[in-house]
């Protein structure tokens, strides 16, 4: 129990980070930042369904063992995996994308740490029910950021 708490005090740290970074890019005036990209919104997209799918299977589960255990979410959580490493790797190519970066890296961080969570156990649904609010927060940051980025000239 104790592992799990502290798994979503960090988990809760991450998200309020993004925050912090998404608000200080906003008063920062955007002047050195990469251009708006609709494939970054589009996969990010794509990820969010994918973890609220996943969130919303253990939710209706609610401890219901052995249907809730990690194992029958590794293809779930590998599928996440890829497309947040896609995604990183592309935001990494990108100049002047500190910012989405690093929010995408927290994201990658939480699903982590979201995994060693369900490995130490199945979750509630009110665990699972504040983990899916958590998540939409780190996403809906990363898509308010990449929508506030200029849009290309051309």
């Amino acid at each position: 129990m104790i592992q799990a708490k502290s798994a979503q005090r960090q988990l809760f740290q991450l998200i309020v980070g993004s925050l912090l970074i998404l608000l200080l890019f906003t008063l920062s005036g955007c002047s050195t930042i990469s251009e708006h990209d609709t494939k970054t919104l589009s996969d990010t997209h794509k990820i969010s369904e994918k973890i609220t799918t996943l969130l919303i299977s253990l939710e209706e589960l609610n401890k219901q063992a052995p249907d809730c255990l990690y194992e029958n979410f590794k293809d779930d959580y590998k599928a996440i995996k890829v497309g947040l490493n896609t995604l990183s790797l592309r935001e990494k190519a990108k100049l002047q994308n500190a910012d989405t970066i690093k929010m995408v890296g927290n994201l990658n961080s939480s699903i982590g740490k979201l995994i060693d969570l369900h490995r130490s156990g199945c979750l509630s649904t009110g665990e699972a029910t504040l983990l899916q609010k958590q998540f939409n927060s780190l996403i809906g940051s990363i898509l308010t950021l990449e929508n506030a980025k200029p849009q290309p000239l051309f």
